[in-house]
């Protein structure tokens, strides 16, 4: 039999085996290849793509049509510090794409959702002129944004060609890590 054993948590375990409070021979045994990952408040570029992937996943589920976030769910969602993580971004949109009420994820549903998770969420007052000119800009800057994705989607393809399909060598060709190809590769 060929096991891999994937464990997480949120604990310095170095210092759970000073302290002990965690067996320092088990720490060996598990800790083979250590991988951080950083919290979702220090990689605000996931939040909107792991929502839009929750928010389709609930409502398959849910036998629900969903298309979108709407812009100001996106804007809720960034202002969120998370400090559940991904777990609390997942519970959210859960919650709220029970809520829906149409193929759009709109700001009311988070604001509907009777959740102790709902405290990291910013109170949004109506907008003003000047907020909806602010708006339009960000949704202009996210379309740019959007595009430059397209753009380095398709330098990472001529790499990869170039290459031969070599990722290594089509991430040194590019000037980044094999490590940031795969994560652009998976994006």
């Amino acid at each position: 039999m060929d096991v891999r054993l994937i464990a997480a948590t949120n604990r310095n375990l170095e210092e759970e085996v000073r302290e002990r409070r965690f067996r320092e021979d088990l720490l060996y045994r598990i800790n083979v290849f250590k991988i951080h990952v950083p919290p979702l408040r220090e990689r605000k570029e996931d939040i909107s793509p792991l929502a839009h992937h929750f928010m389709q996943r609930f409502a398959v589920q849910l036998g629900k049509r969903a298309r979108a976030l709407s812009p100001e769910t996106e804007q809720i969602l960034q202002a969120c510090d998370f400090p559940g993580n991904v777990r609390q971004l997942r519970n959210l949109v859960e919650q709220a794409v029970i809520l829906m009420k149409s193929d759009v994820l709109e700001a009311d549903c988070l604001r509907g959702v009777n959740n102790p998770s709902t405290d990291v969420l910013p109170s949004v007052a109506p907008a003003s002129q000047e907020e909806r000119t602010l708006q339009q800009q960000m949704s202009r800057i996210e379309q740019t944004r959007q595009e430059l994705d397209e753009q380095e989607r398709r330098l990472i393809d001529e790499a990869l060609r170039t290459c031969h399909g070599n990722k290594s060598n089509a991430a040194r060709l590019l000037g980044i890590t094999r490590f940031a190809l795969q994560r652009r590769l998976n994006h």
